[in-house]
């Protein structure tokens, strides 16, 4: 079985793949402001997994500062949902950007990383399991 690190950055990489294509494409076919829209979207996405992985294993014992209190998770996911919420609220009133393009960002960065969840845990599956590291 692959080890978070790689597991999240596999995410990461396809997630942002998908976010290059997917600005590229509307920023050359799309209406006005859907590409930069699209471009916030995924970059919030983005930085949400980023966090929120980091998070999950710290918390689970496996990167610095585990054992997190869980007052403390708490915390972090209030204050992540907070400047996620801050970030798209000031991007759609100061950046030209569309809101629909904001949302197409964001729930299509979020669609492509569950179907690569899906994809590197059925992958990992029939793998054989790899010896720990040293």
């Amino acid at each position: 079985m692959d080890s978070p690190a790689l597991f999240v950055r596999r995410t990461l990489w396809g997630g942002l793949a998908v976010a290059c294509v997917a600005c590229a494409a509307l920023a050359v076919a799309g209406p006005r402001g859907w590409g930069g829209g699209a471009a916030v979207g995924a970059a919030v996405a983005l930085g949400n997994f980023w966090l929120v992985a980091g998070g999950v294993v710290r918390a689970g014992g496996g990167g610095p500062g585990a054992g997190v209190p869980h007052g403390a998770a708490w915390r972090g996911a209030a204050l992540r949902f907070a400047l996620a919420g801050a970030a798209l609220a000031l991007a759609i009133l100061v950046l030209p950007v569309h809101p629909l393009g904001v949302a197409v960002g964001l729930v299509g960065v979020h669609a492509a990383m569950a179907i690569i969840w899906m994809a590197t845990s059925v992958a990992g599956i029939g793998s054989p399991p790899t010896p720990p590291e040293a």
